[in-house]
């Protein structure tokens, strides 16, 4: 594995991951189209089969690919989805992610509550000091007003 310049390790499987959106968006394979062939894409990437189906993996993950038993890989989006940043379409263990995502939670909502209840008490005391300031204001317009 090499290191990108981010400092990154990227498996030769999210390498031929890249590849191969590059080809959909490249040749272009429009969306409905079948992509090759599991065996063509092999040759075309000199990747192993393995290699490949974890590279097509993480595109179906992403929304851009659709594999049909027996029919073929499909493309169904064009729009590579780079939102997934913190690589949560890698996890294997979805369950264990699910608990460990609720224990984040867990650790930092009561911290956002409390951050937000004080933040609420301090625009209440503003709103109560432009309420005063503007009382004064008329009270001042009525002066002149009746003193004029």
């Amino acid at each position: 594995m090499q290191q990108s310049g981010k400092g990154v390790k990227r498996t030769l499987g999210q390498k031929t991951e890249d590849r191969l959106m590059k080809y959909i968006l490249d040749k272009p394979v429009k969306i409905g189209e079948r992509i090759p062939t599991e065996g063509e894409l092999t040759e075309l990437f000199e990747v192993g089969r393995s290699t490949l189906r974890e590279a097509v993996k993480g595109l179906v993950t992403r929304g851009v690919l659709e594999v049909r038993r027996g029919d073929g890989t499909y493309v169904i989006s064009t729009i590579y989805m780079e939102n997934d940043v913190l690589g949560f379409g890698n996890v294997e263990d979805r369950y264990r992610l699910a608990l460990d995502l609720f224990d984040v939670r867990l650790m930092i909502e009561p911290e956002i509550v409390t951050w937000a209840c004080r933040k609420a008490t301090d625009m209440m005391r503003w709103i109560g000091l432009m309420n005063n300031i503007r009382a004064c204001a008329d009270e001042i317009v009525l002066n002149d007003i009746v003193y004029s």
